[in-house]
């Protein structure tokens, strides 16, 4: 309390005068945030003592930090309850005061931004409907003149009614298309001279002008009246055309804005703001409060014009008065007509609104002083009735510890039931104090002796697990690098493997089709047979590379809308000729409403392909297999199902069927050959897909495997790379003659094998062995198109491309690739 006091005595004499001197030396500070700032300092210096001396003082708060404890943790029971009750009344007042004002400042606030939109829009309104009941009325006398037209005689009659029922007209004006007034009211200028017969001519004039050119009725900036006194005055214009169409006559009014003006002077909205009125051209009409702009000036050379040209919404506006050297923060809002485009500037002082705020401080921090004034005087006489008791209580304990378990006598009376009983339980526990000590000292011996053993346990218990783990990590590693090693392995096989298989089945196709002269029949089957195994060989290296791919999480989907019947089709394709080889009956059935869904085309096609090869295999000749498409119950998954009448699989053979290089019995592989990989490509495809495989078997009933893929495709595994590969659209190319194509490959046999392919069709070649060659060639060459094998010496066939695709010689050219990866 002695620390919390000299806080408020520093800020009373020391911290709030120096903030004050502070603040008015800087004179940026707009006011009333100046003194907000130096009532805000000293509160907020006060309410973070009152909480943390508190805190600092408290005995575990100090032990905590290694200090020394308080000479005040002994302090007796009825001063530290009274403090207490003292701070639970005080601070949560405070709060709720805080809490209070802030939420009447900010409704305050709220209201005043709210009443000063209105207010703008307001002023905005009356504007536009002056300007807009002039216009009309001088648009309306313009269609009945437009009646009748030749009728000239009587135009200054109808503007002389225009100009009584309108008062705020100065004058009106009839002029024909060439600027000559025809018509006046009033007939006499304000020297007697008659106006239409003075040969005057308004061409030049801008409302003249723009109502000819435009074709519509005009209003003119703010101008001084040059003929009838020096009020603020504006022109309004509107043209006359005859049956025809053609512009025959204009007519003109001159209307004097001191109406306007002192009407919206005389608004008690704008009574206590500052106002400002500027036309388009932003020509100052009318200006109220502590600007003072003078008439007619241009509203954009003034210093607040660049803050307040565009605030659609109220915000918070410094301005800096002419006899003051302290800004005064106000609330500005900027807004248009909607009509005519004039600019209006409402400002209002933020005082206004504050002032209302420290009025409610006031009174609230008054009547709280009083209220915990009253708090401390309870909390006093509370802490004093529920201490004295407690006291008479603490005597009697310290007799019962001098006399140890003898009785003490009779009970003492207490105000409280409760005293009374902690009292007579505290003598029955005095006599069995000593019994408990006994029996105390005993377990403390048993528990120190089973601690010991149990720290010798977990000693050797630790050293278990650490040598355990350690052994669990090098295990680890060891996988880790096994089944690195492996993936790298299989992706390298897999490259090396398909290079010489490409040659194999080139070439195989190459004596097939006879391109190098006649063979027999004998010959050709056995070229057949020789590609037959290689495509073979090809399909089980494309298992085991997509296989380790998906072990290293290196193969992505290629994620687009895809039609679920072409796919479909497509897959039965590939089958076909291996079930009409086998009479196998091929059904398809499509019950799917939705024609289309995303998923990779690629990869769907060959989990359908997969499965229906699967089924051909192992259904007997003359059997039937049936593609059904589906949606599920539940219209989230779509199911694509694979149904047989072949051998079908037992229950106990189930879990084997997507396991890697597995098959469910070798009596099986020995009949119908294959590695195992197809259904295990099939589970790992589908789940990236973010969908799942089902099976249904009996042996000797047929089997029926079922993949169910979402439909929305939000389910998908983040290695699918959603969206179509990117196309590079080429100009069209008129190629005469035989094409010249640029081959690059460094691999002799598959040049060879591509020129027997190329030559034989007509085409030109030229070779390449590396990527720096082709970039040379193809410039000098320029072929119709590029072959482009990726793996190459000096300079890859990647890099290649890209070259050449920077070069705007050669940036048109196709290039294919032709890679064994």
């Amino acid at each position: 309390m002695s620390a919390l006091l000299a806080t408020c005595l520093y800020w009373l004499f020391c911290g709030a005068p120096l903030t004050a001197v502070f603040l008015w030396c800087l004179k940026d500070i707009p006011f009333p945030s100046n003194w907000a700032i130096v009532v805000k300092y000293p509160l907020n210096g006060l309410l973070m003592a009152a909480f943390v001396l508190p805190l600092s003082g408290s005995g575990w708060f100090r032990r905590w930090l290694g200090l020394p404890p308080n000479d005040d943790s002994k302090r007796s029971l009825q001063r530290l309850l009274f403090r207490r009750f003292g701070i639970i009344s005080v601070l949560p007042l405070v709060l709720l005061i805080l809490i209070m004002g802030r939420t009447f400042d900010r409704t305050l606030q709220a209201n005043a931004e709210t009443a000063l939109e209105e207010d703008a829009r307001d002023v905005a309104g009356r504007i536009d409907a002056y300007l807009f009941e002039h216009r009309r009325d001088l648009v309306t006398v313009s269609e009945q003149l437009q009646v009748d037209l030749s009728r000239t005689r009587d135009f200054g009659a109808r503007l002389n009614i225009l100009l009584r029922q309108n008062p705020g007209f100065l004058t009106l004006v009839i002029a024909d298309e060439k600027g000559e007034i025809v018509a006046s009211a009033p007939t006499l200028n304000d020297r007697g001279e008659p106006l239409a017969l003075r040969g005057l001519n308004v061409a030049d004039r801008d409302y003249f002008r723009e109502a000819v050119r435009t074709r519509r009725p005009f209003v003119s900036g703010i101008f001084r009246g040059r003929g009838f006194g020096n009020d603020l005055i504006v022109a309004i214009s509107a043209p006359l055309f005859d049956g025809g169409g053609r512009l025959r006559y204009v007519v003109e009014g001159s209307l004097n804005l001191k109406t306007l003006i002192e009407t919206l002077k005389a608004n008690e909205r704008v009574n206590r703001r500052n106002l400002v009125v500027a036309d388009r051209p932003e020509n100052v009409l009318l200006t109220e409060g502590e600007l003072r702009l003078p008439p007619l000036p241009d509203f954009r050379s003034h210093e607040i014009y660049p803050a307040l040209k565009r605030t659609d919404h109220v915000q918070p506006f410094d301005l800096k008065g002419r006899d003051r050297a302290r800004p005064v923060r106000h609330l500005a809002i900027s807004t248009y007509t909607a009509i005519n485009g004039w600019h209006v500037v409402l400002l209002e002082p933020l005082w206004q609104t504050q002032r209302r705020v420290a009025l409610f401080y006031s009174l609230v921090g008054a009547w709280s002083a009083v209220a915990v004034s009253l708090a401390l005087l309870v909390a006093r006489g509370t802490a004093s009735e529920i201490t004295r008791p407690l006291q008479q209580l603490v005597r009697k304990t310290r007799a019962l510890v001098r006399r140890e378990t003898e009785p003490a006598g009779p009970a003492l009376a207490y105000p409280s039931i409760e005293l009374t009983e902690i009292s007579r339980d505290l003598e029955n526990t005095a006599h069995t104090l000593s019994s408990s000590n006994a029996r105390l000292s005993a377990a403390i011996s048993e528990r120190d002796q089973s601690h010991t053993q149990l720290r010798q346990l977990l000693l050797h218990l630790d050293e278990r697990v650490r040598d355990r783990t350690l052994q669990l990590d090098e295990a680890r590693l060891v996988a880790e690098s096994a089944n690195r090693a492996k993936s790298e392995f299989l992706a390298s096989m897999s490259h090396e493997l398909r290079t010489p298989l490409n040659v194999i089945l080139g070439m195989s196709e190459v004596l097939r089709e006879q391109t190098l002269g006649p063979l027999s029949a004998v010959q050709l089957t056995g070229v057949r047979s020789v590609e037959e195994s290689g495509r073979h060989l090809l399909s089980l290296i494309n298992d085991i590379l997509d296989l380790s791919k998906i072990e290293a999480g290196m193969l992505q989907l290629d994620v687009q809308e895809i039609s679920v019947r072409d796919t479909c089709e497509s897959s039965l394709r590939f089958v076909r000729a291996s079930a009409q080889h086998k009479r196998i009956t091929l059904e398809f059935s499509c019950r799917q409403p939705t024609s289309h869904i995303h998923a990779d085309a690629r990869r769907l096609k060959q989990i359908l392909v997969n499965l229906l090869a699967n089924a051909v295999k192992f259904t007997p000749e003359g059997g039937r297999i049936v593609l059904e498409i589906d949606e599920t119950p539940d219209g989230k998954f779509i199911a694509f199902s694979v149904r047989d009448n072949g051998i079908g699989i037992a229950a106990e053979h189930l879990p084997k069927l997507f396991k890697s290089f597995q098959q469910i019995d070798s009596a099986l592989n020995r009949k119908y050959a294959g590695t195992g990989l197809g259904l295990a490509l099939v589970k790992r495809m589908t789940e990236m897909h973010g969908g799942r495989v089902d099976i249904v078997s009996a042996p000797g009933a047929g089997a029926c495997f079922t993949v169910s893929l979402p439909l929305n495709g939000t389910t998908i595994t983040a290695a699918a790379h959603v969206g179509a590969a990117s196309r590079i659209p080429f100009p069209p190319q008129v190629i005469s003659g035989s094409p010249l194509i640029l081959i690059a490959e460094d691999h002799p046999t598959n040049r060879l094998l591509l020129k027997r392919h190329l030559t034989h069709r007509g085409y030109r070649l030229i070779f390449a062995e590396d990527g720096q060659q082709a970039i040379d060639r193809a410039i000098g060459e320029q072929p119709a198109l590029i072959l482009m094998d990726v793996q190459m010496p000096i300079l890859d066939g990647l890099e290649a491309t890209r070259r050449l695709r920077a070069n705007p010689a050669t940036a048109a050219i196709p290039i294919i690739t032709l890679t064994a990866l």
